[in-house]
């Protein structure tokens, strides 16, 4: 590359983390602010508490591969965009696991897709534990 393209993807890059990391950041809040709104809307109260007890094993799910798997890494600098793909992977693997037919089902009548809401309550976790 020559200079003047080195300097606009350096443009690029700095406009895509100063504009796009906070917009996408605010979207995962907000729509996590939504799922549990829907929640707490939920008419049965067995529904609901289904949904909240899914969502007590997401974040459990993340809180183990975290430490099992995320803190191994990072401490060893070798936390990469692989290893990133692969966390999410065991979350929610792990979740799936532990969530039954049930919490599912409530999920889905509130929510729609059970795997969105999943992957949607992972990433929500993720970022509520850096804080």
């Amino acid at each position: 590359m020559n200079g003047y393209t080195d300097t606009l993807y350096t443009i690029i890059i700095t406009l895509v983390a100063v504009v796009g990391l906070p917009l996408i950041a605010h979207l995962i809040v907000s729509l996590s602010a939504f799922l549990r709104q829907k929640a707490g809307e939920i008419k049965n109260e067995q529904a609901q508490s289904l949904v909240l007890q899914a969502i007590s094993i997401v974040e459990q799910a993340v809180l183990y591969v975290m430490q099992t798997y995320v803190d191994g890494l990072k401490r060893a600098g070798s936390f990469d965009k692989e290893a990133q793909k692969n966390a999410l992977i065991n979350a929610r693997a792990k979740a799936k696991a532990l969530i039954n037919g049930d919490m599912v089902k409530a999920i889905e009548d509130g929510y729609g897709s059970f795997d969105t809401w999943l992957d949607t309550r992972i990433e929500q976790t993720v970022r509520e534990t850096k804080k």
